[in-house]
């Protein structure tokens, strides 16, 4: 004998009446002598589905949107190729980091410096959180360094007074 009983079909119609009439499954499942996880269940294979009521206490967050210092981190680059030059170093190729490097910059600013999250920080370089806390890490190893590290002393005053 098979564990699943097959539902009658006044219960099915019931259940079709309640959600129309909006009701949630936790409010069905009395109504209809069964568990509100039967009732989604059901519903599913129906291809009912249950919205968010206006009253359910859901209210969407505004998105926030992080200022473009990807401008700013550049013309610092370019203002300082010293600092450019031996933030490249030996690692990987001269490409690749000339491409990344002022994304990174800029990741780590929004986040560090204007003290946006890294889902926020990931956004306004084009990319995800994850590539961004990978960005802050490589910075902030980076830090240790005299040179760099009033480079990006500098790089988030001038970021805050953009944002001012």
């Amino acid at each position: 004998m098979s564990q699943f009983r097959r539902w009658p079909t006044e219960r099915v119609t019931r259940l079709q009446e309640l959600h129309a009439a909006g009701g949630r499954p936790e409010d069905m499942a009395p109504k209809l002598g069964i568990s509100a996880a039967a009732v989604r269940a059901k519903a599913w294979t129906l291809g009912l589905k249950f919205g968010r009521s206006p009253n359910s206490g859901f209210k969407p967050q505004p998105t926030v949107v992080a200022p473009n210092v990807l401008p700013l981190v550049e013309a610092a680059l370019r203002e300082c190729p010293a600092a450019a030059a031996r933030t490249f170093g030996n690692r990987g190729s001269q490409t690749t980091c000339e491409k990344s490097w002022p994304l990174h910059l800029a990741a780590y600013v929004v986040n560090a410096e204007l003290g946006f999250s890294l889902v926020v920080a990931g956004r306004a370089i084009g990319r995800d959180a994850n590539l961004a806390a990978y960005a802050v890490r490589r910075i902030e190893d980076r830090r240790d360094e005299p040179a760099f590290d009033a480079f990006m002393e500098r790089l988030g005053d001038r970021a805050r007074e953009m944002v001012a």
